[in-house]
């Protein structure tokens, strides 16, 4: 399979930029989950970030886990080196060990947070989906937290299809071309392969996931709070 996450090119510059017109809260996915940290999340020493590249989650989390150590891990260089230069551009520092490899291939002592965002989609089987998810259950501290965001839902049920059409609506009113629209959804169900808001959580959980709450939804999209129970 072609790796989704391969952004070795210049369109990895124009990330940052592109991914608020397609995902329209991206924004309150992180926002509400450095709110979630403040709140519950009082003593996370070390943070595993699945897809690191652009540098959203250490730019959101810095500011409220200043002290902590991190992983920053993407198989792109390309994606990392944006990430670095982001936290440049905002004058942030932390302890942040970057990792060019796929998440599943990295060794790392267990830690008290994992974030995945926006990452479950691109994988388009079964077993990808749960390679990932043992992989970020190895690495999670019993007690730890996770949060992880995706497009899900049942590709072709009509409630997911009349979420599209509103989604494209949307994209336009951000400013996105028609054409770039056509080509995203072109994309749901080829590149981005999506399982059910119940099938997410019935996969996590039998690796010891337990899911806290949904804490952020717009049209497919979907951003959740777990815990790892065992």
């Amino acid at each position: 399979m072609e790796n989704p996450f391969q952004w070795e090119h210049d369109k990895a510059m124009q990330y940052n930029e592109t991914i608020r017109k397609r995902i329209l809260n991206y924004a309150s996915i992180f926002e509400v989950m450095q709110d979630i940290v403040v709140t519950d999340c009082r003593e996370v020493h070390s943070v595993a970030i699945v897809g690191a590249g652009g540098g959203q989650e250490l730019s959101t989390l810095i500011d409220v886990l200043p002290k902590a150590c991190y992983f920053a891990i993407d198989p792109s260089e390309k994606m990392l080196e944006l990430a670095k230069y982001r936290l440049i551009q905002e004058g942030k520092e932390a302890d942040i060990q970057y990792i060019a490899k796929p998440f599943h291939e990295v060794e790392v002592d267990a830690v008290d947070l994992i974030t995945c965002h926006l990452v479950l989609h691109f994988l388009q089987t079964d077993d990808e989906k749960r390679q990932l998810i043992q992989a970020i259950s190895a690495r999670l501290k019993v007690g730890g937290t996770l949060f992880l965001s995706s497009i899900n839902g049942k590709i072709g049920r009509a409630d997911f299809e009349q979420q599209l059409d509103v989604w494209r609506v949307g994209m336009l009113r951000k400013g996105a071309a028609e054409k770039e629209w056509e080509k995203f959804r072109a994309s749901i169900g080829e590149q981005l392969v999506p399982i059910t808001d119940e099938e997410v959580v019935a996969l996590l959980q039998q690796y010891g996931l337990s899911l806290l709450y949904h804490y952020e939804k717009t049209h497919v999209i979907t951003a959740s709070y777990y815990v790892k129970i065992r």
